[in-house]
C-alpha cells in the first residue's frame, strides 16, 4: 500500500526523526511512502494511507478520501492552548478534533504511557489500535561521554524557551543554592531571550554563568559539553504526559539530567539511576545534597555510559521502535 507523509510543523528537526521513524517501519512492512506538502483529494486516496502528526489533519485526509490514517499525538494540545491563550472556545474546539481524530484514526502512536491512560480515559481511545514511542530525537554519542574535562568540570546546562513552563526562575533558583554549597560550578544558557535571562540570573545572585544563543543545529554540541543539565516541571498534566526531546538529547550525549518526576515516563525509567536526579519544586533538599555530592565525586565516563546504555538503550532506539512498529503495522493494513 501507498503511504503519504504529511508534517507540516515548522520544527522539522524534532520531528522529522519520529515522523522518519514511523516512515521506515512502514518500509519493513512493506508499503511505500510518499512525502506531500498538502492534504488534497484525489480518487487515488481511495487506496492510500496517510501519516499525519495533527488531530485536525486526520479529519482533513478523511474528507480528502484516504482509507487509513497514522496519526502521532504529541501532547495534550488542548491544555497546551488554554496554557497560552486562555480562550475556551479554542480549547473546546480542539478538544472536537481530538475526539473525531482519534476516533478516526486506524493507528494511534502515544510519546507515554501516562498519555495513552489520559486518553484511553477521556476519549475511550483504548478501543483503538497504539503504540508508544517517546519523543526524541538522537541516539547514544559514545564521543560524548568521553568529552575532555566533561566530568571534571561541573558545568550545568539549560536549553530552550524562558516560557512560565519551563521553569527557568526555579532551575535558575536552584543552581544558586548548588553554587552556593560547591563554588566552582557553572551555568550554561542558551536562550533567545538574553536580557530575560539575565534578570532572572542576577535576581538569584548566580555568579558563574554564560548566556548565548545558537542554532538548533549546534545544541548537540554545546550539549556534550555539559555535565548537568536541566529539565524541571511542575506537576500538571500537560508534564504528566509529555517526553521532552532535550531529556533524549541529555541522555545521548552523557549529560547527566536534573528533572522533575511530574515527566512520569521518563521518571519510572530514571528513579533507580545513580546518574539522573529528580528534583521537584515542593521536596529539593535531598535532590539538592545528591547533586552536590555528584559535583564533588569522581565519576567515570565509561559508567556513565554503562548505565544510560541499559536505561535508555531501547527508550530511545530508533531500531528497536522501528522493528516493534513495523510489527504493529503488520497487524493492522
Amino acid at each position: 500500500m501507498q503511504f503519504d507523509i504529511y508534517n507540516p510543523h515548522e520544527n522539522q528537526r524534532v520531528t522529522d526523526y519520529y515522523v522518519h521513524i514511523i516512515e521506515n517501519a512502514l518500509h519493513d512492512a512493506g508499503h511505500m511512502t510518499s512525502r506531500i506538502k498538502s492534504i488534497q483529494r484525489q480518487a487515488s486516496n481511495e487506496t492510500k494511507g496517510i501519516v499525519v502528526i495533527l488531530c485536525i489533519d486526520v479529519v482533513k485526509a478523511k474528507i480528502a478520501g484516504y482509507k487509513h490514517v497514522i496519526v502521532w499525538i504529541q501532547g495534550v494540545s488542548a491544555y497546551e492552548s488554554y496554557l497560552i491563550h486562555h480562550n475556551r472556545l479554542r480549547f473546546w474546539g480542539i478538544e472536537l478534533f481530538e475526539f473525531i481524530g482519534m476516533r478516526k484514526a486506524d493507528l494511534i502512536l502515544f510519546c507515554s504511557k501516562k498519555m495513552e491512560e489520559f486518553f484511553d480515559k477521556k476519549y475511550k481511545t483504548y478501543r483503538k489500535d497504539r503504540y508508544i514511542m517517546p519523543c526524541f530525537n538522537e541516539e547514544l554519542h559514545e564521543d560524548s561521554f568521553h568529552y575532555p574535562g566533561k566530568y571534571d568540570n561541573n558545568t550545568f546546562i539549560y536549553t530552550g524557551s524562558l516560557a512560565p513552563w519551563q521553569c527557568f526562575e526555579q532551575t535558575v533558583e536552584l543552581y544558586s543554592k548548588i553554587e552556593e554549597l560547591v563554588g566552582n560550578c557553572n551555568l550554561r544558557v542558551l536562550a533567545k531571550d538574553k536580557e530575560t535571562a539575565l534578570s532572572v540570573l542576577n535576581k538569584y545572585h548566580v555568579r558563574n554563568y554564560s548566556i548565548d544563543y545558537v542554532p538548533l543545529a549546534r545544541v548537540t554540541e554545546e550539549t556534550k559539553r555539559a555535565k548537568f543539565g536541566f529539565c524541571i516541571r511542575e506537576n500538571t498534566i500537560i508534564n504528566n504526559v509529555a517526553t521532552p526531546t532535550k531529556l533524549s538529547s541529555y541522555i545521548a550525549n552523557g549529560v547527566m539530567p536534573i528533572y522533575s518526576e511530574y515527566l512520569e515516563d521518563f521518571h519510572n525509567r530514571a528513579r533507580n539511576s545513580k546518574y539522573c536526579f529528580c528534583y521537584n519544586l515542593d521536596d529539593n533538599a535531598d535532590a539538592i545534597q545528591a547533586i552536590v555530592s555528584a559535583c564533588r565525586e569522581k565519576i567515570m565516563p565509561e559508567d556513565v555510559l554503562k548505565e544510560f546504555s541499559l536505561l535508555f538503550g531501547e527508550y530511545y532506539s530508533a531500531s528497536f521502535h522501528k522493528s516493534r512498529l513495523s510489527e504493529k503495522i503488520n497487524t493492522i493494513f
